[in-house]
């Protein structure tokens, strides 16, 4: 049973429950008993609410963490060159998370790597409209289309995708060889050569070698060397 308060500390007390205002604001108004009063009269959580907020927390993570070793399983096939299993575990995981834009990337490059290009080239795309910033798969689509010798199209798409990453290597090198196969062999010379000095400066130094011979080849046929 609550302690006989004066009228002057029940109406703080009220007033403090309505707004429950911080314990440091009123410390100097109350009374140890009528502090104690507040604590016990204080709505608190209760333990099967806490447990309720722990169970509906678990379903997400488990299926972010199932998400997660899927997609290194699909990766690990991908690198095995198993494309079709690859291709399986991207779509299988492209069910439960179908405006996910690096799933359809991922499968992507599995179809890409069994030549189904065409399927390839609109699971990138859908990426792209998933993720409008997705170098990667504006850099591979790009490399779609230069195998189809689609080469201004590719151009285009590299350059995208070094607007929105201006130090994607990757994107630099393969702009730089469809530039010397549109014998634009200025552009190609600087678009290596910017390559050539970010592998340098992170010490990449086979990827560095291999842009090396490939400007070098660049600069012969320039005239250069």
């Amino acid at each position: 049973m609550l302690p006989v308060l004066g009228n002057l500390d029940v109406g703080v007390l009220n007033l403090m429950l309505r707004l429950r205002s911080p314990w440091y604001l009123i410390h100097l108004t109350l009374s140890p008993l009528l502090l104690l009063a507040a604590l016990v009269l204080s709505p608190q959580p209760s333990a099967s609410a806490r447990e309720m907020d722990l169970a509906q927390m678990q379903p997400h993570q488990q299926r972010q963490q199932q998400r997660r070793q899927r997609l290194r399983e699909g990766n690990d096939y991908l690198g095995n060159q198993n494309y079709e299993a690859a291709e399986a575990v991207f779509r299988e995981l492209l069910e439960q998370y179908p405006e996910d834009a690096l799933l359809r990337y991922k499968l992507g490059d599995a179809l890409s790597a069994q030549y189904r290009y065409e399927e390839a080239s609109e699971a990138y795309q859908e990426a792209i409209r998933l993720n409008r910033d997705h170098a990667l798969a504006y850099n591979a689509l790009a490399n779609l289309r230069a195998r189809q010798g689609r080469l201004e199209e590719a151009v285009s798409l590299y350059e995208r995708a070094l607007d929105i990453n201006d130090t994607y290597v990757e994107a630099l090198r393969n702009l730089g060889q469809v530039l010397a196969q549109l014998e634009r062999f200025g552009a190609a010379s600087e678009v290596l050569s910017q390559a050539l000095d970010l592998l340098i400066e992170r010490n990449e130094i086979w990827k560095a070698i291999e842009v090396a011979k490939l400007l070098e080849q660049v600069n012969e046929r320039r005239g250069l060397v």
